[in-house]
């Protein structure tokens, strides 16, 4: 029988992606519309998780970047720009059903890379390209401290936490990932609290 070691690497979550109209004096409402992508990011190994929001064009942006480094030396850049990305389209409305869906099935691959090439890179010295990628992971300013005493049950579903992967937010109440990421496709708050949570502790 095979032994499994369960992959600990960072698990990304696609919430889903909002249009977003803005209005800048002289131009029409909504003409500089975008769509923003709305991510959840699972790092066990660092114990953070925290909800990530961008446009493709950032994405596209950081990637085209991060391609130039690659060919000046930075080798380990190269599996990060060689993961699976979204093709860029140029469509004339922002919310193309299929270009979205295609963004939120693909966005979600990158974002993992990113955050599992990070670590590596900020020990061993790339740090160019590693506050790069930090400052565009919007990683949390602050650490949650993870709560003193864990429930028995998620408070969602209301079944136990058990060895399900649990989260917990800044303000300490604790939730299974899928049941968190569930809620997060139409809250920022927390469940119980109702508190803004847009990070916590991997427990």
């Amino acid at each position: 029988m095979k032994s499994t070691t369960p992959d600990l690497g960072p698990r990304v979550h696609s919430l889903g992606a909002t249009l977003v109209l803005t209005c800048t004096k002289g131009n029409v409402a909504g003409s500089d519309a975008f769509m923003s992508y709305r991510l959840v990011v699972v790092d066990p190994r660092t114990k953070v998780w925290w909800i990530l929001n961008r446009r493709y064009s950032h994405f596209f942006a950081l990637r085209q970047r991060l391609k130039e480094i690659a060919t000046t030396g930075h080798a380990a850049l190269k599996s990060v720009v060689a993961a699976a990305f979204p093709r860029r389209r140029f469509v004339f409305a922002v919310d193309n059903k299929s270009v979205v869906d295609e963004r939120l099935r693909g966005l979600p691959a990158f974002t993992a890379e990113l955050a599992r090439w990070l670590p590596a890179a900020e020990s061993s010295g790339a740090y160019g390209p590693s506050y790069l990628v930090a400052t565009f992971l919007q990683l949390p300013y602050r650490w949650s401290a993870a709560p003193a005493k864990v429930p028995h049950e998620c408070a969602i579903c209301l079944d136990p936490l058990g060895a399900d992967a649990s989260l917990s937010t800044a303000c300490g109440h604790t939730f299974h990932e899928t049941c968190l990421v569930r809620w997060f496709k139409n809250e920022t708050t927390c469940p119980l609290c109702r508190s803004i949570a847009l990070h916590g502790s991997v427990l």
